[in-house]
């Protein structure tokens, strides 16, 4: 159990509706704001299976997987990323995306 009231909620949440697109990302937030890279990679992993289009996912995978070191699959991600902001027309998340993409250096990986 979690020392930390809101990922217990969260996971009380997770337990009613496991594919909860919201409350993955939320969990995959809250464990990276605790420094749990491995627990947040698993929430936002599971999320992209559960829901690809979900759009705000793809900023903070693509950061956690380039703070984790793989930057093939930072760049993966961020390229999946661009692709399903623009279809989605979410132009805030494709342009947080584009500005990170550029700020790590991914744009010559993509």
């Amino acid at each position: 159990m979690s020392n930390n009231p809101r990922i217990e909620y969260l996971n009380v949440l997770l337990k009613d509706n496991p594919n909860d697109s919201f409350v993955l990302f939320a969990l995959g937030k809250e464990y990276q704001n605790a420094g749990d890279s491995l627990q947040a990679l698993h929430f936002f992993e599971k999320l992209s299976v559960a829901d690809p289009l979900y759009t705000g996912l793809y900023f903070h995978l693509t950061k956690l997987y380039f703070d984790l070191g793989q930057i093939d699959n930072a760049a993966k991600i961020a390229a999946k990323g661009i692709q399903i902001t623009r279809d989605q027309g979410d132009q805030h998340a494709y342009s947080e995306l584009n500005g990170l993409i550029l700020e790590l250096g991914l744009d010559e990986e993509i």
